[in-house]
């Protein structure tokens, strides 16, 4: 961020030159902060703050004839705005397709009406030890703990589906925070609430989980992830170059892992092809 301020205002050489540019931009962000309060507000269904929806109204009233009158120093600069702009759009709105691609295929894998657990795994042979595999999805099972069911044949004594889930709130009880289902098969499934203002932290979770009765110490339990990797199995289309993006920031996206501190030499991540 700061090579490219230092770039702009070397480019520009003044901060007249500019003041095409920075006109675009905080006319626009003027209304897009409007739109968005708008929209908070009528979200908020019976709430007496919804009075203020005439008021926004007169501002973005301002704040349009304000950006329109900004649209003639589009050729004198203010197109560097609408750039970057167009830019930042385009690779969050490609991670946002991507990610939605992801889950769709995730839906495909082996699924039923009660919390997705469908394989018959009484003749799997079970090995000393436990093992949490990371799960995105509350139901069916995670990537990893099919990959390694597939490959090891096996599974560990104690074997635990975990799932985050992030609440709509800045923090969780901590009552509230670990659910745990004990299916006949063995499997628990452990699922963890976070507030969005909160920093995940495994050892706390397993010191909660083990007040409801499940004992798992971090430093002898095996934790499975897995991160897909994009294989290209059908014709680029116009818009190949999203797909090629996407495959770039997911390979550069940070993982589970240090995302979850979990203790580097206690995890086992195992990639998975998925077709695209």
């Amino acid at each position: 961020l700061l090579v490219a301020v230092v770039l702009l205002v070397l480019a520009f050489r003044s901060s007249a030159n500019l003041a095409g540019a920075y006109g675009v931009a905080v006319s626009a962000v003027l209304l897009i902060g409007t739109m968005l309060l708008a929209i908070a507000l009528i979200g908020q269904r019976g709430s007496r703050l919804q009075w203020l929806l005439p008021l926004l109204a007169v501002f973005a009233l301002l704040e349009i004839a304000f950006l329109v009158a900004n649209l003639a120093k589009i050729a004198d600069g203010g197109w560097v705005a609408i750039v970057i702009a167009a830019a930042a759009f385009a690779v969050m709105s490609t991670w946002r397709r991507g990610v939605a691609v992801l889950r769709a295929k995730k839906e495909l894998l082996p699924r039923t009406a009660d919390d997705g657990m469908s394989l018959d795994l009484a003749a799997v042979a079970r090995v000393p030890g436990a093992a949490v595999f990371l799960s995105s999805s509350p139901g069916g099972y995670p990537t990893s703990f099919l990959h390694n069911l597939k490959h090891n044949k096996v599974m560990h004594e104690k074997t635990v589906f975990m799932t985050v889930s992030f609440d709509d709130v800045p923090r969780v009880l901590p009552d509230e925070r670990v659910e745990l289902q004990r299916r006949t098969d063995g499997i628990v499934r452990l699922t963890v609430h976070f507030g969005f203002r909160e920093d995940p932290d495994i050892r706390q979770v397993l010191l909660l989980a083990r007040r409801k009765g499940l004992e798992l110490d971090v430093e002898q339990t095996s934790f499975f992830t897995s991160k897909p990797v994009l294989v290209s199995v059908t014709r680029r289309g116009a818009f190949g170059w999203r797909r090629t993006l996407f495959g770039w920031m997911l390979q550069n996206s940070p993982s589970v892992a240090g995302y979850l501190r979990l203790p580097p030499n206690r995890v086992v991540e195992l990639g998975t092809r998925v077709l695209v």
